[in-house]
């Protein structure tokens, strides 16, 4: 397949630093998360974890010929890249992959049939209205204000028979067989967490009515699946097993990214006491006695021929 310069629209981002990680400065505050090498490192841990628990799928809907996708919030581009080596045949017959992102993190050598822009998600897209056969989101839980609107913008740019495919990580533990105590460290960091996302106007929660807005918006066969990924190979099935050493692996890399800036700017705690609460939780996630998970869900929902 031959490589091109992405498309991207606009000077290229910069950054600032705050407790030693750098944010992007483009809509300065409104990514409450990292945009550095580490954070990277993070997001492409996590596109394994998630394809793994897909069982090596990266969508699920029939997609036809040529088919345009386009991933929002696409972070590193590796989901967008991956796509579109497999919806290529020859340079004739191929798919086109957009993603568009607040920050240009994404490598400057990618396939042709796959381009970046620059774009705040919740404001006017640099991109036609139904033309898209696939739009993907993944993980922008604590980046979105208004998931309705989010999900009408993109019934308007999906082309009738297209499909909205949504997967997110819900960052609540809990267990099935009281290992995890009440007052874990894991409990705290969630609920600390969770409470200062509501904060900011940028929730992490899932939203338990998505099945329902998608059908209010007017889409239809609405599907709604949910993964458990332990949070390590505490397990004795072997696939959970492997999806919980990655989601280890994905996990410990997180804390921090996740907890900095919102902890230290809306909780107003001091950054030691944020990242001594985060060593502790990176402790309890390697106890293989607490058998707790999270919850993966996929939503899937399909915009009417007609």
């Amino acid at each position: 397949m031959s490589h091109q310069n992405g498309t991207t629209p606009g000077s290229a981002v910069g950054s600032y630093m705050e407790n030693g990680r750098s944010y992007g400065s483009y809509r300065r505050g409104r990514y409450m998360f990292p945009i550095d090498e580490e954070e990277k490192d993070r997001l492409d841990m996590f596109h394994k974890l998630l394809t793994l628990a897909r069982n090596n799928r990266y969508w699920d809907a029939p997609l036809p010929e040529r088919a345009r996708v386009l991933d929002l919030g696409t972070g590193t581009g590796i989901w967008a890249i991956d796509v579109s080596d497999r919806l290529w045949k020859d340079p004739s017959n191929h798919g086109l992959v957009h993603g568009l992102d607040l920050s240009f993190i994404q490598p400057p050598d990618v396939p042709s049939s796959v381009s970046f822009m620059q774009a705040d998600i919740e404001e006017p897209w640099p991109v036609h209205e139904m033309d898209y056969d696939l739009i993907h989101i993944q993980m922008l839980l604590g980046s979105i204000r208004d998931w309705t609107g989010l999900y009408r913008k993109c019934y308007r740019h999906i082309r009738p028979g297209g499909f909205l495919e949504h997967v997110e990580v819900e960052w609540k533990f809990q267990s099935d067989d009281n290992t995890l105590a009440a007052d874990s460290p894991l409990i705290t960091w969630s609920d600390s967490l969770h409470r200062a996302m509501r904060t900011a106007g940028v929730p992490l929660d899932v939203n338990e009515r998505t099945k329902s807005e998608l059908r209010t918006i007017g889409f239809t066969d609405v599907t709604e699946t949910v993964i458990q990924l332990p949070i390590n190979p505490w397990t004795r099935d072997r696939r959970q097993s492997e999806l919980g050493r990655w989601f280890n692996l994905s996990l410990t890399h997180s804390i921090d990214a996740l907890s900095l800036a919102p902890l230290t700017r809306v909780e107003h705690w001091p950054a030691d006491k944020v990242l001594t609460l985060s060593a502790d939780v990176k402790r309890h996630l390697c106890d293989l006695n607490t058998h707790a998970y999270c919850k993966l869900y996929i939503w899937t929902a399909r915009k009417p021929s007609q």
